[in-house]
């Protein structure tokens, strides 16, 4: 009796079984377009609110322009002396040797103050940043950004297509698979526990990445499957990946291990 035990134990350790993991996942928009910051500066206000529509052309968002003002001011006025002090050269070139002599460098000195009027006035143009497509903003919340300092090309909007959206997962480094594009994902998402969000995996990342909460993972790109409906962007849950086969024994000690390996540095 005891080695019909131990048979059916070893029987059923064998057993293969389809190697899973869940990870974190988010819809999120596919090949959305990043809207960054066009110079230094400070977030003054927000004209959209986060996962709003957006038309071509819609303002979104706009830097603290006052430092821009004083300059552009300043370089209108520069501009405007330096063009009295070339005319009247010119005016008085004809019968003046000496007028004559520094009309040239009066001419540099105007062109210049041209190219900084023309520089700060293109400068103060920046300071409100439009939608280049129409699409959803998608932003953490306004008061997380007023009056926050932003460096030039520092990303604040994505732009995405309400109609084109894939499932972002972050796979921890500790529980990570094997898994190549083609894979099979499952999204359960926290607004409907009960149903599975079908996908198939697109990217997976070779180098981990710190997560918000400080963990270290790799990051994971699935396209819904044919005939799945478009979900809304933005929407958590929990994906379900699927790599190969192994046996039940296999899954009973594969954390275990994991585990042991970390303690031990092997």
């Amino acid at each position: 009796m005891t080695k019909l035990i131990w048979v059916a134990i070893v029987w059923v350790a064998i057993i293969p079984m389809r190697l899973t993991v869940l990870a974190p996942a988010e819809i999120v928009g596919k090949n959305a377009t990043p809207i960054a910051a066009p110079q230094e500066g400070v977030i003054a206000r927000f004209f959209v609110e986060p996962n709003q529509l957006v038309a071509k052309g819609a303002p979104l968002f706009a830097l603290d322009d006052a430092s821009a003002r004083n300059h552009n001011d300043v370089a209108i006025e520069a501009r405007a002396v330096a063009t009295a002090a070339y005319l009247h050269a010119t005016q008085k070139s004809s019968h003046d040797s000496a007028s004559r002599a520094e009309l040239a460098a009066l001419k540099a000195q105007l062109d210049e103050k041209i190219a900084e009027a023309q520089y700060f006035k293109d400068m103060l143009g920046r300071m409100q940043v439009n939608a280049s497509e129409t699409g959803i903003a998608v932003f953490s919340d306004e008061n997380d950004w007023l009056g926050k300092p932003v460096q030039a090309g520092e990303r604040i909007i994505l732009l995405a297509d309400p109609a084109k959206v894939q499932i972002a997962i972050r796979v921890p480094v500790d529980a990570a698979l094997h898994l190549e594009p083609g894979a099979e994902v499952k999204l359960y998402l926290n607004a409907a526990p009960l149903s599975a969000v079908g996908g198939v995996l697109t990217e997976s990342s070779h180098e981990p990445t710190a997560t918000s909460e400080g963990v270290l993972a790799y990051r994971l790109k699935a396209d819904l499957v044919d005939g799945e409906p478009v979900q809304r962007i933005g929407l958590k849950g929990r994906a379900k990946l699927y790599s190969g086969w192994a046996p039940v024994i296999y899954h009973l000690l594969r954390e275990p291990l994991a585990v042991v390996r970390l303690a031990l540095g092997v």
